[in-house]
Order: C-alpha cells, then sequence, then structure tokens
C-alpha cells in the first residue's frame, strides 16, 4: 500500500512539473501577459512548493512592482508556513515598492502587531 503512494506520487511529480512550465513558459514569452502571471502564480499558490512560489511572485514583482494585494497574498503564504522573517521581509519590500500603499501598510502593521505586540518600540520598528 504505501509502495503505491510512493508510486503514485512519483508519478504525478512531473505532471506538475510540466504544468508548472506551461505556465512559466507563457510569462517567458511574454512577460507582460498580466494574465499569465495571475494563472502562474494561482497554480503556485495552490501547490505546497514554497521555493516555486518564491521564484514566481520574486520574478512577478520585476514586472509588476505596484500590485498590493500580491505582495499580501505572498507575505500570507509565508506567514502560513511560519516563515515569519520571511513574511516581514516581503512587507519591507513591498512598502519599499509602493509606500502610498495604505491598503499594504494596514496589513503590513497587523502582522507587526500579531507578532510584536502593541508596545511604543514595536511602533518604532515599523516606522523606519
Amino acid at each position: 500500500m504505501e509502495e503505491e503512494r510512493s508510486k503514485k506520487k512519483a508519478e504525478s511529480e512531473p505532471n506538475k512539473s510540466s504544468e508548472l512550465e506551461k505556465y512559466w513558459q507563457v510569462v517567458k514569452d511574454n512577460p507582460s501577459d498580466f494574465g499569465g502571471w495571475t494563472y502562474l502564480l494561482h497554480y503556485v499558490e495552490q501547490g505546497n512548493n514554497i521555493e516555486a512560489a518564491r521564484k514566481a511572485f520574486n520574478a512577478f514583482f520585476k514586472h509588476y512592482p505596484y500590485c498590493y494585494g500580491y505582495w499580501k497574498k505572498f507575505a500570507d503564504m509565508e506567514k502560513n508556513l511560519n516563515n515569519l522573517e520571511a513574511a516581514e521581509k516581503i512587507f519591507e519590500e513591498g512598502t519599499k515598492a509602493i509606500p502610498l500603499s495604505v491598503d499594504l501598510w494596514i496589513h503590513y502593521i497587523n502582522f507587526y502587531k500579531e507578532q510584536q505586540g502593541e508596545s511604543e518600540d514595536s511602533y518604532e520598528n515599523v516606522k523606519r
């Protein structure tokens, strides 16, 4: 039974990889295809491969740094995997890319409050 599960998993891995490559090929062929990027990001969000997700989100932000919702999604993915330092770094990069995004700042501050509490020092760190 265990052997059967391992075999099925091994057989599905190439399918996942080739499907991921199809999404990548679309955005490699046309980096300005926003729809192609959203399909790629949606695909990596559904998977459980954080490395593939990081690669996709980081490439996306090189072309579309002003999409605050994707900064939030990316940070939330890291937070849900308990990669809190990575989530904080993503919020920092996002607020540097779009410093006037009130929505992104609100999400960042809420994340920070969850992690650090509401002390005076924690707010000073966010202000920097």
